[in-house]
């Protein structure tokens, strides 16, 4: 389906102190294709008319965002060689929208320099799209098949809306890959890390990534990328001190924690920023009450202690017992954002209650992080610590 929109104001239609004479530029009609989705370009047909340019000179199409604090794209053409001295030039714009919802569009046409033009007032369009959500893609890496990344990839792999791509660092070369797009290595480029719009990092060995390879994750984490980190029980978090991955946790860290009991069972209790945060799509006994206990989900057995929550991040859940162990905890990381799950058996929540209470809190997830809903606006500090149980900065109203 295509939609063509019509000027705000057509060529031929001058405002009252118009002169009749002399240069003129002005859009004539914009034409797109529908849906707008956030995985793939929108590509813009402008269609600008032109009288008393000679050839050569270049006109300049431009696309805005409506308040014109951002340009989005720009393109310039010549007016032919032998053309007419009224005629028409065609520019194709294209612009990836980031974010779901409503945006609203100005094309602005730029006159040649020096181009006193008879009437300015035609040089605009607006255009407001529905953007819809497109797929997404994602990158899930482990070091072995266990039962997190087994579950947590069927669930990723049956959501038409996200495109998976998943490896094992422990499978025999040339067959670690899974998912919708399998790939049989590791990304070695910052090109093919930025392919990606989110990135799951499990209970993989940092020795089996190369100091090449931890700093790509890092500049992608900083240059906008989202991380989901995993824990495990046998290298995330604790080997992971003094890599570049240690600096981008909203959680600080250290080589030999007190090591949890695997046999004592814990509940996962929402903290006041986890009850107000819309990344977490999980059952409240009690919706909106601060501290409430997630309803009836099976109780867990091991998490990854941490030595404290880095400043700026926000604690979203706990274990309900005493101690308040971080759970749950995201925080940003220059343009990027970093969410961190202590816990690394959700599949548990299965059990009795379903598979959509897992499924529903992994696809809610995934995309809320990758669209930058409740990330906490505070950039963290490398070196300062909150204990775990002092209280963290709740994420931002949205």
């Amino acid at each position: 389906m295509r939609l063509t929109l019509a000027a705000v104001i057509a060529l031929g239609l001058a405002s009252a102190s118009a002169r009749a004479d002399g240069p003129d530029v002005g859009v004539k009609s914009v034409d797109f294709r529908l849906p707008v989705r956030t995985d793939r370009a929108l590509e813009l047909k402008v269609v600008v008319g032109y009288r008393g340019l000679e050839p050569g000179q270049k006109v300049t199409v431009q696309l805005w965002t409506r308040d014109r604090t951002q340009k989005l794209a720009e393109q310039s053409e010549a007016v032919p060689q032998g053309a007419a001295a009224a005629g028409e030039l065609t520019a194709v714009l294209n612009w990836t929208p980031r974010s779901v919802g409503r945006a609203e569009l100005l094309i602005h046409v730029v006159a040649p320099p020096g181009c006193e033009e008879a009437d300015a007032a035609n040089n605009d369009s607006l255009a407001a799209v529905e953007v819809e959500p497109g797929q997404l893609s994602v990158l899930l890496i482990d070091q072995r098949p266990r039962w997190e990344f087994r579950h947590l990839g069927s669930v990723l792999t049956a959501d038409k809306s996200v495109r998976l791509s998943s490896f094992l660092l422990d499978a025999e070369p040339g067959t670690g890959g899974g998912g919708d797009l399998p790939i049989m290595r590791l990304p070695a480029k910052p090109e093919e890390w930025n392919a990606f719009d989110v990135l799951i990092l499990g209970d993989v060995n940092p020795k089996e990534l190369t100091p090449g390879q931890l700093k790509l994750i890092d500049a992608y984490v900083r240059g906008g990328g989202t991380l989901i980190v995993i824990a495990g029980d046998q290298s995330m978090p604790r080997a992971y001190v003094g890599t570049p991955i240690e600096r981008l946790l909203p959680v600080a860290i250290e080589a030999n924690p007190p090591a949890a009991e695997k046999s004592k069972p814990f509940a996962l209790r929402l903290t006041d920023a986890g009850q107000a945060s819309p990344l977490l799509e999980l059952p409240r006994v009690e919706k909106g009450k601060p501290g409430g206990q997630v309803e009836k989900l099976p109780e867990m057995f091991w998490f990854a202690p941490v030595k404290g929550v880095v400043p700026g991040a926000a604690v979203l859940a706990t274990t309900a017992d005493e101690s308040a162990a971080p759970l749950l905890v995201v925080g940003r990381c220059g343009r990027g954002c970093v969410f961190f799950s202590a816990v690394d058996s959700t599949w548990r929540w299965r059990a009795h209650v379903g598979s959509e209470v897992h499924g529903r809190y992994w696809r809610h997830l995934v995309r809320a992080l990758w669209l930058g809903e409740g990330i906490p606006t505070t950039q963290p500090d490398d070196e300062a610590t909150t204990q775990p149980d002092e209280p963290a900065a709740a994420p931002p109203a949205k």
